[in-house]
């Protein structure tokens, strides 16, 4: 019995999907809550991110 790529890499894209989904959740929740600044989140860039770019 063989696997395609197909079937071996959507289970595993939609596992990260839905991690993605929990974490975005949950910084909703505490930007609502006051406990977080969600313009602060959706404004962050990692140090080093924008090097090379003009």
């Amino acid at each position: 019995m063989s696997l395609s790529f197909y079937e071996v890499s959507v289970g595993h894209h939609l596992q990260i999907l839905g991690a993605t989904q929990n974490i975005l959740r949950m910084a909703e929740v505490n930007a609502e809550t006051g406990v977080i600044d969600l313009g602060a989140i959706v404004n962050f860039r990692p140090h080093g991110s924008n090097e090379g770019r003009h």
